[in-house]
């Protein structure tokens, strides 16, 4: 298959993510990449195009990249791979040594769907995939089953563990504007079904982030706001007891700490309400002047456990597209260092002579372009929640310790 079986998603328009856009963030901030393979069947080209676009900025751009790749596997919509466990581990084990053999320092994120509500309605007919999937070996696949183990390649075939958590309205998504109840999010890491309060056999967070000895991330994350819904909550309601549960609580970070990172789903769209009509959902923060000015307070009571990317000049030469001419260099490198439940990981950059207050990876100048364009630049379509004192990452991630 060609190499652009891979739809590299930015910003809706698909190809790599140029090099000047994410440099004129004018942050070291990391890149956030995220990889939905169109078919099964694809090549070491495939492979070695990935690979090689993603050193590109780790070793000449100096950033950090994440790479979610094939995620919410559990699902049909995901259709070349979705709810095929065989399938998708196999792609999987030829993908991880590929990508690392090309660019050993990307740190590959293995993130699944949030397993409240699996199988979600679907079916398997394949006798290898439904063997695969029935794990309680009732010869169907229910909610019973494990949402997650028969999709995960092993602790020695990802380096971090991330998981799309969402708030769609009561019972899954009924088009209801009615803000989730405190302590939604612990529900959902220890497996709690937060509509009935029922203990599922699948904490994810037990699983998947303590016994790995990994970092965790929520991968995708957000509530939504029913935009043509008439009544209940307003929007700042909704996203605020988001947040104020699941981003700006103490208690939520002290009780599960090796969650290190936020990705927030800025986006307006429409999805299938439970009623099987399209209903338009706006899951963005930052884009209502109400909700980004009580975020941006709720933010700043709670700063000192989020990290910053530092202010970082870019190349001298950015042109309006392709490679910049010149490439990193400079003085004032600076090195930061975190040992606490992410593994010994380090990150260098050469183009930041840094003086400041403490950010994302040392200390940094400070600049009109600092904390929303560090915040966004980390994923391009998304903002990012880096969580300081116990999260830090870098451009040589290594297995992560207990």
């Amino acid at each position: 298959m060609p190499s652009d079986c891979f739809p590299f998603l930015f910003l809706g328009a698909g190809g790599p993510a140029p090099e000047y856009l994410i440099e004129q963030s004018f942050t070291d901030a990391a890149v956030f990449l995220t990889v939905y393979p169109t078919t099964l069947d694809l090549t070491d080209e495939d492979y070695t195009t990935l690979g090689q676009q993603i050193k590109n900025y780790t070793d000449n751009y100096d950033r950090t990249v994440f790479l979610r790749f094939a995620p919410e596997m559990q699902g049909t919509w995901n259709a070349a791979y979705g709810f095929r466990p065989v399938a998708f581990k196999a792609m999987w084990a030829t993908m991880y040594p590929s990508i690392k053999a090309i660019a050993p320092d990307v740190i590959i994120v293995w993130a699944p769907n949030l397993g409240t509500g699996y199988p979600y309605g679907q079916t398997m007919t394949d006798a290898a995939e439904l063997a695969e999937l029935d794990t309680n070996g009732d010869g169907a696949v229910t909610a019973a089953d494990d949402p997650y183990g028969p999709y995960y390649p092993g602790d020695d075939q990802c380096d971090w563990i991330g998981i799309s958590v969402y708030y769609k309205g009561p019972n899954y998504g009924a088009n209801i504007n009615q803000a989730q109840a405190p302590g939604y999010c612990t529900d959902i890491m220890t497996g709690v079904d937060p509509n009935n309060g029922a203990q599922s056999a699948y904490n994810f967070y037990e699983t998947y982030c303590t016994k790995s000895g990994k970092a965790c991330m929520f991968s995708e994350s957000g509530a939504s706001y029913h935009v043509d819904v008439q009544g209940g909550a307003t929007q700042l309601a909704i996203q605020q007891a988001w947040w104020q549960d699941c981003i700006t609580s103490d208690a939520f970070l002290d009780q599960f700490p090796r969650i290190k990172m936020l990705m927030a789903f800025e986006y307006e769209k429409y999805e299938d309400g439970n009623d099987g009509l399209p209903d338009l959902r706006d899951f963005r923060i930052a884009n209502d002047t109400a909700v980004l000015a009580a975020f941006s307070s709720d933010m700043a009571a709670f700063a000192t456990r989020v990290s910053w990317a530092n202010y970082r000049e870019p190349p001298a030469d950015i042109p309006s597209s392709g490679i910049p001419a010149d490439q990193p260099g400079g003085t004032g490198a600076t090195t930061s260092v975190c040992t606490k439940y992410c593994g010994q990981v380090h990150f260098t950059t050469d183009r930041n002579p840094a003086t400041g207050a403490p950010s994302l990876f040392g200390n940094t100048r400070e600049s009109s372009a600092f904390r929303i364009q560090a915040s966004i630049a980390v994923g391009i379509s998304s903002l990012a929640m880096l969580f300081a004192g116990s999260w830090l990452t870098g451009r040589h991630a290594r297995q992560a310790s207990a």
